[in-house]
């Protein structure tokens, strides 16, 4: 005898009459569960499971009987509850394939997806079949929360059922945070017009936001290497930090590349430590120096969180910072100095 194969249907629905005109008072979107032909306890229990999903979420649920006008396609007809989508869930024993459908009568589209269940019996299974149902309804509902496009005349308020849907939907959207603070670590290389020589130096900064492409931040240059003046006399080396405060103009900062300009001023330190050969003596000494600073470069985004930054400054000095060997000016900072940096930002 030729046994049929058994298959079992259960159709949900959410409710939320897409009403334009302004009408007073408050609606709950409605979802109606139409209660399942089998009496299979997995899928009475996923039905139960999404009752409880939707309840929780702050639906109304109503359970509705199978409509006799049900349709090919999954649609459960002429619908009395007054849902505006319908979400069915069908399980075919003979090939284990459960499928989900939901019919949104908001856009007038179907979504159908389909998986492998090895065997209704398995743990979880029905637990698995109500969290895809109710997936598969937020995905399909995600088109309320698209932009509508502009016509002449403008659309009415949505009604507090499409509101309620529509955050729903949105709920698990990724949000982009806007960034408010920074920190940079990096390497640079300082050098002077005035006869140093170049020097690699470490660079921090951290950024503050403020308003729009406008930010702040402080900014550290040094405990690197030692730059050494050599001259027929004798020698010296020559050790630089330079500290400033800035103002910072992002161009374009959605782009993965934007420009970013600054102006700053801060303290700018040089130690000086002599070598010489006898019968002339060496001599150590530093000097403080205020430096009025002008930056240009581009940032380029790696991410939601991290940045690269590749920015060079000009920067002149006042009083500026003199190497003296024998009487004679051997070289000078800050006449005007060059700095060059690469560093990695981190946002929060």
């Amino acid at each position: 005898m030729k046994v049929a194969r058994r298959r079992a249907v259960v159709y949900a629905a959410v409710t939320s009459a897409l009403v334009w005109a302004g009408e007073a008072g408050a609606g709950t979107a409605r979802v109606a569960l139409v209660k399942p032909e089998s009496s299979d306890s997995t899928i009475v229990e996923a039905v139960n499971r999404i009752r409880g999903e939707l309840v929780a979420e702050g639906f109304e649920v109503v359970v509705v009987d199978v409509q006799p006008e049900t349709d090919p396609t999954g649609n459960a007809g002429e619908d009395r509850s007054g849902s505006v989508a319908t979400i069915g869930l069908s399980v075919d024993e003979g090939t284990h394939i459960a499928e989900l459908r939901v019919f949104d009568r908001l856009t007038n589209k179907t979504v159908v997806r389909r998986s492998p269940v090895l065997d209704s019996a398995t743990p979880h299974t029905a637990e698995v079949l109500a969290v895809r149902a109710v997936e598969l309804l937020r995905a399909s509902l995600l088109e309320l929360v698209m932009t509508r496009p502009s016509t002449s005349e403008p659309a009415p308020p949505p009604s507090s059922e499409v509101r309620q849907a529509s955050r729903w939907a949105a709920r698990t959207l990724p949000v982009e945070t806007e960034r408010t603070w920074g920190f940079d670590a990096g390497v640079g290389v300082l050098a002077d017009f005035g006869g140093i020589p170049p020097a690699l130096v470490g660079v921090v900064r951290l950024r503050r936001e403020v308003v729009g492409p406008f930010g702040l931040r402080v900014t550290f240059a040094g405990l690197g290497t030692a730059a050494h003046v050599d001259v027929q006399e004798g020698s010296a080396r020559v050790n630089q930090g330079l500290g400033l405060v800035e103002g910072t103009l992002a161009l374009w900062p959605k782009f993965v590349v934007h420009p970013v300009l600054s102006l700053g001023a801060g303290p700018l330190f040089a130690s000086v430590e002599g070598q010489a050969s006898y019968p002339y003596l060496g001599k150590s000494s530093s000097e403080w120096a205020l430096a009025a600073d002008a930056g240009a470069g581009a940032a380029i985004r790696m991410g939601q969180h991290f940045d690269l930054a590749l920015e060079g400054h000009v920067f002149v000095a006042r009083p500026y910072p003199v190497v003296e060997i024998l009487g004679t000016d051997a070289a000078r900072s800050g006449q005007p100095s060059v700095l060059g940096s690469v560093s990695v930002v981190g946002w929060l």
